[in-house]
């Protein structure tokens, strides 16, 4: 929260500094200027649309990456090609330009009208997202550690997913990982709410600040028009198959559990790149397709049997895997000795067998 740090005298901003800060103490500044300056205006338009292009780029970046793309096909490639692409982008940057200026203006308001009312929404907000984080047994990040450490990186990057969708709202945020696309969706009306109780609030209190073309009002209906506009074009630009996802109620490890029972090993391989904790209720299951695929893994090392994956695979169940292993391995040498003896009607229909099954999995 910037808006707390702002010097109460927005003249010493104009000359120099003022452009230098960001969005959310420019817009606290704008609201105590008593005379329009076409250079703050200018300086805010400029910080924020650096801000939301920073925004879309990442987004479009973490979309076109072909491990994104196969790992979580549900979520990216969203972002067509050709014109519709650069449409897209537009939307999106619609959406989170309005977003960032409706964020940092509610909490201007707030904090101009009453500093402790200002913190209290603050506080109900995000504790309201971390409740609902319990609720859905989702409070847990996804990074792979354990003990107070995994919970302490839990609630901080819990906390800064919250923050950047609050004012950004970037299209990574509605993965099942981070925030799900319901509770998304929720934040992005929930920001229109808040904008114009504050607003509201600070016309009751006789204390609404006169912007350009108009009072406080009318631009927070501008900026909710802007938003919806580009939210709803997007939606109908990118294909139908992910529009879903801004709303899908799914928390982090019920996704992960859908895609290691739906996907190929690897998409599985992603169990070993989170959270154990979110796999706790099917370990078994994990644990025997370890042990059911290890030897072709080591044998043929796939592309995504990484160092990553490897080292946060159960030691025991690496032994188990070898000992199988090793017990396989005697058991063959056990067979074509007895083929060699003259079993050799056995060993024949058995090779068959092995080589139907070889051609079938090609």
């Amino acid at each position: 929260m910037y808006v707390f740090v702002i010097s109460r005298t927005p003249r010493v901003c104009v000359h120099g500094k003022m452009k230098k800060k960001k969005p959310q103490i420019q817009v606290y500044a704008l609201l105590g200027e008593d005379s329009f300056d076409w250079m703050l205006y200018l300086s805010l338009f400029v910080s924020v649309c650096v801000a939301a292009n920073m925004t879309i780029n990442i987004d479009e970046k973490k979309d076109a990456e072909i491990v994104s793309r196969r790992a979580h096909p549900d979520f990216f490639g969203y972002i067509p090609s050709g014109l519709k692409k650069y449409l897209v982008k537009s939307c999106m940057f619609g959406l989170s330009f309005s977003q960032l200026i409706m964020k940092t203006l509610t909490y201007s308001l707030f904090f101009r009208v009453d500093r402790v009312h200002c913190l209290g929404i603050f506080s109900a907000d995000i504790s309201f997202f971390f409740l609902y984080k319990i609720a859905t047994r989702d409070l847990v990040y996804w990074t792979p550690l354990e003990g107070v450490v995994s919970f302490v990186v839990s609630l901080l990057m819990r906390f800064v997913s919250k923050i950047l969708c609050d004012f950004t709202m970037r299209m990574y945020e509605r993965h099942s990982k981070e925030l799900g696309g319901s509770y998304w969706l929720f934040n992005l009306f929930l920001t229109y709410i808040l904008l114009l109780f504050a607003v509201f609030r600070a016309e009751s209190e006789g204390r609404d600040w006169e912007l350009e073309g108009g009072n406080t009002r009318y631009v927070a209906y501008g900026l909710i028009a802007i938003s919806l506009t580009s939210f709803i074009s997007f939606l109908s630009l990118i294909e139908a198959k992910y529009r879903k996802t801004f709303w899908i109620f799914r928390s982090g490890p019920d996704y992960q559990k859908e895609s290691f029972y739906n996907g190929d090993d690897f998409v599985k391989a992603e169990v070993f790149l989170n959270n154990k904790e979110w796999y706790r209720s099917y370990e078994d299951d994990v644990k025997r397709w370890v042990v059911e695929g290890w030897t072709t893994w080591t044998k043929h090392n796939p592309n995504w049997f990484t160092p990553m994956v490897y080292n946060n695979i159960p030691v025991a169940w690496m032994a188990k895997a070898e000992g199988d292993m090793a017990t396989s391995t005697k058991g063959e040498s056990a067979e074509s000795e007895s083929c060699y003896r003259g079993d050799k009607s056995k060993s024949s229909i058995k090779d068959l067998m092995m080589t139907m099954k070889l051609q079938i999995e090609e």
